[in-house]
């Protein structure tokens, strides 16, 4: 069974006894598992063995071979997992590696997938879990990150002998203080994944300040990921409607040291590219004010760093692309509306040609695509974001994800036959169970959002995305609950004043149908039990 309890001490092997010192995973000569070699005895091509069988049945086999866990959750579909099979699972440093753990790859898509999702305490795609071989939950891995990086820091969660909570408990102190293994760990965790399960029960500035204050100074890679983290939850909090948190002097002029120091070192600069892509404008405005030298100073040696990382050829093409979007929010940091002139326009397009005909492969051109759509949707380019999603629909493998974009393009420009038409095309080409159903409620929420009037377009084709539910075992859970939930709210907000009372109970009839395949005391099926009850 799949512990859903993640919390207890491990036992991991330590990697220096596996001889995963270095990159190569063994011998120089020794061709790694999974490749495939040629004629002339080259190796080719190099693929992660992805353990074949349940999940179950993997940490089964972990524990009978004393191997840690390595689960990887994702979706053909999705960008984010693309960029990471284009950049980190296709490298053979990454592929010799795998050998030495059980490599999990769990399709969201796959039988019974949100359920065991739900037991992981995962949402979003990609996630990126290492557990010890008795099943303990090590650490979440984000992406993003360089191959180089991402192999120490899996050997250094693979060699840790305490799961991330238990690392938190003594930050806050509650135990002894970290080493400094321990600290690189915690710099390198994927806060972004946490799922609300680790923060929840801290206060997150409090905790990302005291780690910023007891980082050792001679981490200085590890303490920059931590200084970002907590000057980003600085910015975030200077937003709060309630109560903003304003900066004092002193604060700011520490901010502002460190963020002068992280720029001037392109070795911290690809430690945080994820942070330096995107948070100028926030840090900015968090830690200087308008129109003031800092505030130009600061920009102006980000803005030339930006170049750097768009120049670097070691960068993946989607990261080199999105130095575009951090350029556009640097020039609005005062002004999200400002328009944005002819020439930034046409830079903007030129950088988008580049990285279209940069992209080959297919997980590349996913990853890049989307940023390419992001990139000009934020700039107000909607005619050429049309062009380029268009023209992808031929290429890409998972043509149906750009259809909601292009719902989106249409709508914007007032075409509202078309998004429909968009959102209906992109919900009967996907495939996949949750996948359907997550299209569907984009259909869905398009209709009553677009067409609210047309009460028997909208009761046929919910009933037609209800009806795949019908019989599948385990359907309310994970991403697809959070769905049907936020369904709800969409339904009882078009029915405000009673006027689609009769589409309601129609609906609710149906799921009232489907409802009885799931046993009482499941959790769904409170779920699907309370779908427009009393509506």
């Amino acid at each position: 069974m799949i512990p859903k309890q993640m919390i207890l001490p491990a036992s991991l092997l330590l990697l220096t006894a596996m001889g995963l010192a270095g990159c190569s995973g063994g011998n120089d000569s020794e061709t790694p598992d999974g490749a495939e070699v040629d004629s002339s005895n080259q190796v080719t091509a190099v693929k992660i063995r992805w353990f074949e069988g349940s999940p179950e049945e993997a940490f089964a086999a972990a524990k009978k071979q004393d191997k840690p866990i390595f689960l990887y959750w994702g979706a053909d579909w999705c960008p984010p997992c693309n960029q990471i099979k284009s950049t980190i699972f296709n490298r053979q440093e990454f592929v010799a590696k795998s050998r030495f753990f059980v490599p999990v790859y769990l399709d969201g898509d796959a039988n019974d997938a949100q359920r065991i999702g739900e037991d992981f305490g995962v949402m979003g795609y990609p996630t990126m879990i290492v557990y010890s071989p008795q099943g303990d939950e090590i650490t979440r891995i984000p992406g993003g990150i360089d191959i180089e990086r991402y192999n120490r820091i899996l050997d250094l969660a693979l060699s840790n002998i305490q799961p991330v909570v238990r690392l938190i408990d003594r930050v806050t102190g509650r135990g002894p203080s970290l080493n400094e293994k321990e600290y690189w760990l915690l710099a390198y965790y994927s806060w972004e994944q946490d799922n609300e399960r680790i923060l929840a029960s801290f206060d997150k500035l409090e905790l990302f300040e005291t780690l910023s204050a007891t980082c050792p100074s001679v981490l200085v890679e590890a303490c920059s990921r931590i200084d970002t983290r907590y000057l980003s939850a600085i910015a975030e909090a200077t937003t709060d409607d309630e109560s903003p948190l304003v900066p004092n002097e002193d604060l700011r002029n520490v901010a502002l040291e460190k963020l002068r120091a992280l720029l001037k070192n392109q070795k911290l600069v690809l430690a945080n590219l994820e942070f330096v892509l995107f948070s100028s404008a926030d840090m900015a405005r968090a830690f200087t004010d308008t129109d003031s030298p800092r505030r130009a100073s600061l920009l102006g040696l980000w803005g030339q760093v930006l170049n750097i990382v768009a120049n670097n050829p070691q960068i993946s093409i989607m990261e080199r692309l999105y130095t575009s979007r951090g350029r556009i929010r640097m020039a609005r940091v005062d002004n999200p509306d400002k328009p944005l002139s002819p020439e930034f326009q046409q830079k903007i397009a030129d950088h988008i040609d580049w990285a279209d005909r940069q992209a080959v492969t297919p997980y590349e051109r996913q990853a890049v695509i989307n940023a390419a759509w992001n990139i000009l949707s934020e700039a107000g380019m909607d005619e050429k974001a049309t062009k380029l999603l268009t023209r992808e629909l031929e290429k890409s493998h998972s043509p149906f994800y750009f259809m909601l974009d292009l719902a989106e393009l249409a709508e914007r420009a007032g075409r509202t036959e078309e998004a429909v038409d968009w959102l209906r095309r992109a919900y009967d080409e996907s495939s996949g169970t949750a996948t359907r159903f997550q299209w569907g409620y984009n259909y869905l929420v398009g209709l009553l959002d677009l067409v609210p009037a047309n009460t028997s377009l909208i009761e046929k084709e919910t009933l037609r995305v209800f009806e795949e539910l019908h019989g599948q075992e385990n359907a309310f859970y994970q991403r697809t609950r959070a769905r049907l939930e936020k369904l709800d709210r969409h339904f009882r907000q078009w029915n405000a004043e009673g006027v689609n009372i009769e589409s309601i109970r129609l609906i609710r009839t149906k799921m009232q149908t489907i409802c009885p395949g799931i046993p009482e005391t499941d959790e769904a099926r409170v779920t699907c039990d309370s779908f427009l009850a009393e509506a």
